[in-house]
């Protein structure tokens, strides 16, 4: 019972930091309560002592509903940790020792009833909570989880046993325990993680790429010769054909041996900031069509559709001007993916000119506008992940470009193009040999190809203070833009898979660095940003949000953690993952069924939409302002003969959102929680 207490009450602090517990005071009260508990069932009063304490835990859990709140927030904190994705709950209320008395009892219940009876059957919702804690990542497979198994272990090897082969047994569990420990710690970090690397690539390779793939993906130790080929990766129809970058994989972590995706756990600090940017319509993928459409309103945008033919099929290939109704998730914290089914959307043209009066015309406006602030707070994000370097490429990038200094970013790209033109030589051939940091070899070998020098460009454009990320996708020339005629396809082979860096534009958003000999031309070497641009403030920050951009320096982070390690209380772990998922599940379905809403015949959308109105009242009668005109045109819309307009479906639309309104303002908070989560209603 020492090691399943032990191991109980230390998953059950990892799961749920919010109700600040220290498990050295955690484990002799639960200790004690199981303890108590064993006492109590040798005598008389055992048939009524787990009715009594399952009662008082009930009551407890009554008397403050809303203190689930916190282990709620702790859940949805623990899977936008590890997905990456938003997982925003309410602010936790209510008091916190209902809670933590309902969880020690409940847990002392089981532990003791479990001793007592020799069953293990006692301790399935604790395992239950392991395995699903596991499996979701809310748990981490820790100290915990390996001293919970064995205390579990020890425990069916001392059930129904003599005392002789109670021993054997439990000798050879600790024996398997200590061997199982013994290679864990010698194939710790490493191995295990080119092994999980390894995994995550092949099953890549299997389900998404092709052979005809030309680009490493990331992975610099595959950036020999460039092998490119004719083979048709993609097909780019365009009502008038233009050069475009068709950005597909964005990586923004440079390791020195390779460029990787930015951690699911350093973008769920930014939760918030996304959340609020994706409610309002902002995407960093489209922020550049959505400045510019904005602030420049003579650009008219064009369609254009991309087919994907063998290119990898992870992600999407979208130019920079791209924006309109694009499929983005918007859970997606970041904005480094490209939505793999964007086929067919709108572009703008975003030629260097037409980046740099934008940015003129932002940097002298000065504007306040909600565009602008959201803006600003992406230019904040990436000022704060996109400028990170290993130690082994700043020395090399100080050693031959030389000791950091101020200097605008105007001046910063001018730098950055002649060294690079006076240091490197254009060579496809180029097979660098890396060992622990790609840009030192490149920079003693001195040659390569678009992959060499996008690395290279992204590596000097952190180390000068300009947010920078490296792309690789496709260029579509003005040689081959120009054969086409005007909504004419055109093919792209893999000759012109490419890869180049990105850098962020104040005021508009990230746009194409090209340093590549060959791909450069007179317009981008002379014209970039505004010469201003290093004075324009970085302080914007959302309107309405909680926290634009958190500060994430490592003090901070220390603090944090000290504060939520108060208190004298017990916890124990229910299977508050399995609710998460229930929820997950359940928001998936009602997102599915509200996209069922939205159907192209106007009629078939405004009934749908009636009838889901309908069934939020039926759950929850309320009296809505417009409910007969909604009437009205939803019997017009069943019966009568005339088309039904946008004009129309917008009215509908505005009537299911104060039904919405209505239902949320009239439950009060265990109801909203309920047909928000669990039944995700609305």
């Amino acid at each position: 019972m020492l090691l399943l207490t032990l191991g109980h009450t230390l998953l059950t602090l990892t799961a749920f930091p919010s109700l600040g517990v220290r498990w050295q005071a955690a484990w002799p009260i639960l200790f004690i309560c199981s303890a108590a508990v064993f006492g109590v069932c040798h005598t008389r009063l055992r048939k009524w002592l787990l009715p009594l304490v399952g009662a008082a835990a009930i009551l407890a859990a009554a008397f403050s509903f809303k203190s689930f709140s916190y282990l709620l927030s702790d859940v949805f904190a623990a899977l936008q940790k590890s997905t990456g994705h938003i997982f925003l709950a309410e602010t936790p209320q209510g008091k916190l020792w209902p809670m933590r008395l309902f969880l020690l009892l409940g847990g002392a219940a089981l532990e003791g009833a479990a001793a007592y009876t020799g069953s293990a059957l006692w301790l399935l919702p604790m395992l239950t909570a392991v395995l699903e804690g596991s499996v979701t990542s809310v748990i981490p497979v820790g100290a915990g989880t390996v001293i919970l198994m064995i205390g579990l272990l020890l425990f069916m090897g001392l059930r129904g046993a003599d005392l002789r082969t109670a021993l054997h047994r439990c000798t050879a569990i600790l024996l398997c325990a200590a061997l199982t420990g013994g290679v864990g710690l010698l194939l710790r970090d490493v191995p295990q993680q080119k092994a999980a690397q390894q995994i995550r690539r092949a099953a890549h390779t299997a389900v998404y790429d092709r052979r005809t793939n030309s680009m490493p993906e990331g992975n610099l130790k595959k950036a020999g010769e460039w092998k490119k080929s004719d083979a048709p990766a993609l097909r780019v129809t365009m009502e008038k054909p233009q050069s475009q970058y068709l950005r597909g994989a964005i990586y923004e972590t440079y390791t020195g041996t390779r460029w990787a995706p930015l951690s699911a756990a350093t973008r769920a600090e930014y939760g918030e900031l996304f959340a609020w940017m994706h409610a309002n319509g902002f995407y960093g993928q489209s922020a550049v069509y959505s400045v510019l459409t904005t602030q420049q309103k003579k650009l008219k945008p064009q369609q254009v559709t991309v087919q994907n033919v063998s290119a990898c099929r992870a992600h999407g290939y979208l130019p920079y001007g791209a924006g309109g109704k694009l499929p983005f998730d918007e859970t997606l914290i970041g904005d480094a993916q490209i939505p793999a089914k964007a086929q067919t959307f709108a572009c703008i043209p975003t030629d260097p000119d037409t980046l740099l009066e934008a940015a003129q015309r932002i940097a002298a406006e000065k504007s306040d506008s909600e565009l602008s602030r959201m803006e600003g707070s992406l230019a904040a994000y990436a000022q704060n992940v996109d400028l990170s370097l290993t130690d082994e490429a700043f020395e090399a990038i100080a050693g031959s470009f030389g000791a950091p200094k101020v200097r605008s970013k105007a001046d910063a790209l001018r730098a950055i193009r002649k060294f690079l033109r006076n240091t490197l030589t254009y060579d496809e051939s180029a097979q660098t040999a890396v060992r622990t940091d790609f840009l030192s070899a490149l920079l003693k070998d001195k040659r390569g190809y678009s992959v060499h020098y996008a690395t290279a460009a992204v590596l000097l454009l952190r180390y000068c203070g300009v947010p920078a990320r490296y792309v690789e996708g496709y260029y579509m020339s003005e040689k081959d833009a120009a054969k086409a005629q005007d909504g004419e396809t055109v093919t792209l082979t893999e000759s012109c898979a490419h890869a180049w860096a990105e850098y962020y534009l104040d005021g508009v958003g990230f746009v194409p660095f090209e340093v590549t000999p060959g791909y450069t031309d007179s317009e981008q070497e002379n014209g970039e940003v505004p010469e201003d641009s290093a004075t324009r403030p970085r302080t914007k920050k959302p309107v309405e949000a909680p926290t634009a951009v958190p500060d994430t320096s490592p003090s901070d982070a220390s603090t944090a953690a000290q504060g939520q390690s108060r208190g004298l209380w017990i916890l124990f772990l229910l299977p508050i993952a399995a609710i998460a998922l229930w929820i997950a599940v359940q928001r998936l379905r009602l997102r599915r069924k509200l996209r069922s809403l939205d159907v192209p015949d106007h009629r078939e959308s405004i009934l749908r939409r009636y009838a889901y109105a309908c069934a939020l009242l039926r759950i929850c009668p309320a009296s809505v302002r417009t409910e007969k005109e909604a009437r009205k045109l939803c019997l017009e819309a069943q019966f009568s003969d005339h088309p039904m307009t946008a004009q129309h479906r917008a009215q509908m639309d505005a009537y299911v959102r104060a039904v919405c309104a209505v239902c949320l303002q009239k439950w009060n908070l265990p109801q909203r929680i309920y047909y928000r989560f669990l039944h995700a209603v609305v």
